[in-house]
């Protein structure tokens, strides 16, 4: 009786090891968890109907994490919206999750490569000559 239990126990124990969960943003190059990370808060942002130019639409992941001034409703919906592009991609993010999402550790990780990346993309609209 007393070898049987250990031995469940024991398979108890390995089970629980072999199905815990590793954020997928740490498992994946910091390149590849931006694009993805930019790509789900575009898609979140779509469908909370966020205005703005698309480079505002992707660094809203970037204002949820730091900024205390969002509406506490907003970033949590906004979040499972990036689960539901996540779930749709079939990638290798497919399994994030909200605590992965809220990561702060993971987040800092990517932060300047994110931000970086989006600031690229924005385009400086410049006076017409003879203006000033």
């Amino acid at each position: 009786m007393k070898n049987t239990l250990l031995l469940l126990t024991m398979i108890s124990v390995m089970s629980l090891t072999a199905c815990s969960h590793e954020n997928p943003m740490n498992k994946k190059s910091p390149e590849e968890t931006v694009e993805f990370i930019k790509k789900a808060s575009l898609y979140a942002s779509d469908k909370m109907d966020v205005k703005g130019s698309k480079s505002v639409k992707e660094l809203e992941y970037h204002d949820c994490m730091y900024n205390q001034f969002i509406n506490k409703t907003f970033c949590p919906k906004f979040y499972e919206y990036m689960i539901e592009y996540a779930k749709k991609s079939g990638s290798d993010f497919s399994s994030l999750t909200i605590e992965d999402l809220q990561d702060k550790e993971s987040y800092e990780k990517i932060d300047r490569l994110y931000f970086s990346s989006v600031i690229k993309t924005v385009r400086v609209s410049h006076p017409k000559k003879g203006l000033f």
